[in-house]
């Protein structure tokens, strides 16, 4: 059985945890926990919230159109690391 909430991660991934994975369901692979967790998003995007005409899938389409592309040189910034 996969350990899915390690101690440390605890507060991480609280939508999905909460929405999908309650009671909490036994995996034998990482491969069928991502094909649960693919299954239930595709699931979701078919709801439609309170007060809204489109389904989350729409709304979520209509965000994409509305987004700027991604720059096609790579970013300027770097990580830092301190010593």
């Amino acid at each position: 059985m996969l350990d899915l909430f390690p101690p440390e991660e605890a507060e991480c991934n609280a939508y999905a945890r909460r929405d999908f994975m309650v009671p909490m369901p036994h995996f034998n692979s990482w491969d069928e926990l991502n094909a649960h967790l693919e299954a239930e998003c595709r699931k979701h995007r078919q709801q439609r919230l309170c007060g809204h005409s489109e389904t989350i899938g729409e709304r979520f389409e209509l965000d994409l159109a509305a987004m700027l592309p991604l720059p096609v040189s790579p970013s300027s910034i770097r990580c830092i690391t301190w010593h």
